[in-house]
């Protein structure tokens, strides 16, 4: 079985795929889209099943700050998409040091947020801790961010607190609806939560809109203290459904049923902190075996692994069923949509053009 880090590797390179580009984005934030009227926001997020979310990931050459990025955007409002999600990159140089690096990609990102208000979209900001350490051996990530002394941790909070400030002001500056926190960093919200509740509470004197942190599915978002100081409890949710038949035979109903334990639970959290919870991230490839384990791509092909997509959709529609019947969910983030559809491999987590667009369109219209 593939180790913790390996589980979780997924995560770091697909962010960057969403994130790199951005900062290289030139266009005018305020020049006009191409072909958009400005239709404005959609309706009411509260209430449950109200997000009723995607990621857009960009392409080399089709950036989310373009026309292409904006094609993208109408189409996802077509589907019934009321809110869209987008990962601003902070480098961390080394895992080793606090330093954080932030900002250069501004422009790009508040013409991107603008673009998404003219589709008539609202949007999701959360930044992502990026580092050129999850890409060597032993492939860390996020939750393996680490200091021994006091003062290096100090080093870090400090650091997170101008740079969550700092995109807070500009998430209430382009009123953006959702602002994440931060991501999968397991051993600082564990050790420090008198920090992060001090940290949402700055947050709050400078931003108007939902606040939330996106905590990793495997063994943080049930460990975190400071939920009912959020709005939502925030989960990248690649949580394996397994079971005695594989996915690939298993049919909806099945898969809506491994979803049972989990369930559970999130609600037993929800129902303790008063607070819904809001799938952050979540998402299958177009793998035969996806469900069981959603956060695993790597080196699948290889073993001979198939490429199924009913397979995909079946378990997106199981998602898609479990958060919309149950009442504690404010909704989800499907992982995703990809300015150039056509460039993403097969295997890749991705939905245009499969039948898990199709599965995505029937629950999110159907909630209109």
């Amino acid at each position: 079985m593939a180790s913790f880090r390996d589980r979780h590797r997924v995560s770091s390179i697909l962010t960057l795929i969403l994130c790199g580009v951005l900062a290289g984005c030139g266009d005018d934030p305020s020049a006009p889209v191409a072909g958009t009227a400005a239709v404005g926001p959609p309706g009411s997020l509260e209430g449950p099943f109200g997000h009723r979310g995607a990621w857009l990931a960009s392409r080399e050459g089709y950036p989310l700050d373009s026309n292409h990025g904006s094609e993208i955007l109408r189409h996802m409002r077509g589907l019934g998409v009321n809110i869209v999600a987008v990962g601003q990159e902070v480098e961390m140089p080394s895992m080793r040091a606090p330093e954080l690096k932030w900002g250069d990609g501004d422009a790009a990102l508040r013409s991107f947020l603008r673009r998404a208000r003219r589709a008539g979209l609202h949007s999701f900001l959360l930044p992502r801790i990026e580092s050129p350490d999850f890409f060597k051996p032993p492939y860390p990530f996020r939750a393996d961010i680490d200091f021994a002394t006091k003062s290096e941790w100090g080093s870090f909070h400090a650091n997170m607190e101008r740079m969550v400030l700092h995109y807070a002001r500009l998430a209430e500056a382009e009123g953006v609806a959702v602002f994440g926190l931060g991501l999968e960093l397991k051993h600082s919200v564990r050790k420090f939560a008198d920090f992060w509740r001090g940290l949402i509470a700055k947050v709050r004197r400078v931003y108007r809109g939902k606040i939330t942190y996106s905590a990793n599915w495997y063994d943080e978002w049930h460990g975190i203290e400071f939920w009912s100081d959020l709005d939502f409890i925030g989960v990248g949710a690649y949580f394996e459904l397994k079971g005695p038949e594989p996915v690939g035979r298993a049919t909806k109903a099945q898969l809506v049923e491994r979803w049972s334990p989990i369930v559970a639970q999130l609600s037993a959290v929800a129902k303790r902190t008063g607070r819904p919870v809001l799938f952050t991230e979540v998402g299958y490839t177009g793998y035969v075996d996806c469900a069981e384990r959603p956060w695993e791509w790597a080196g699948k092909a290889a073993k001979g692994i198939a490429i199924d997509h009913d397979v995909q959709a079946r378990a997106t529609g199981a998602l898609m069923e479990i958060v919309r019947s149950r009442e504690f969910f404010a909704g989800l983030f499907v992982w995703s949509f990809y300015t150039k559809p056509t460039l993403a491999a097969p295997w890749e987590y991705a939905v245009q053009g499969r039948p898990a667009e199709a599965a995505l369109r029937r629950a999110y219209l159907r909630a209109n």
